[in-house]
């Protein structure tokens, strides 16, 4: 029968132009195909079009990232987190790291601060602490401490506190202010 065969080959283009990288056009026929396929066409259909789906979230992200939007990279890392590709995954959280994402410097010093990776943890502690994340700086004593330098995290401790009376100096000079 014609029409069953022009249905399955509607179907299967889906597949072909979404395995060539061609998602506009994959998307086109999943249109398509969708219109004509039965429940269990649909079940696959539907598995097709969320690949489809990420391909264009990626296209979008890469597009945003090489233009400075250092946010996409780290979606981006989370879009291969999720696929389970952790490679290529840490791959863009390190990209998104580098162009001064804050989050992704703080998931990359935990990650080696887990894998014991002290020197490279601090770097990262303190990128994202030299940008203002007081997380990051609160992290530095616990990192030095583990890492068996109690100087460094007896320094960053006072540091933190120094900080801390800082801010509630000024919270009381502002309140003082609004009365």
């Amino acid at each position: 029968n014609y029409s069953k065969v022009a249905k399955e080959a509607s179907i299967k283009i889906v597949d072909v132009y979404l395995n060539a990288g061609n998602f506009q056009e994959a998307e086109n026929y999943y249109e398509k195909a969708v219109k004509v396929a039965n429940d269990n066409e649909k079940r696959h259909l539907s598995i097709v079009k969320k690949k489809i789906d990420i391909q264009k979230d990626i296209e979008k992200h890469l597009t945003a990232g090489k233009s400075g939007n250092a946010e996409s990279y780290f979606d981006l890392a989370n879009i291969y987190y999720e696929e389970n590709d952790n490679e290529t995954g840490d791959k863009y959280l390190k990209m998104a790291a580098d162009s001064g994402h804050i989050p992704s410097m703080k998931y990359i010093a935990l990650d080696y601060f887990d894998e014991e990776e002290y020197k490279l943890a601090e770097k990262y502690f303190k990128l994202a602490a030299d940008k203002g994340a007081a997380a990051a700086m609160g992290s530095l004593p616990l990192l030095y401490e583990f890492a068996g330098k109690d100087l460094q995290a007896e320094k960053y401790m006072k540091m933190i506190f120094h900080q801390l009376k800082i801010s509630a100096g000024y919270q009381m000079l502002k309140r003082k202010d609004s009365r």
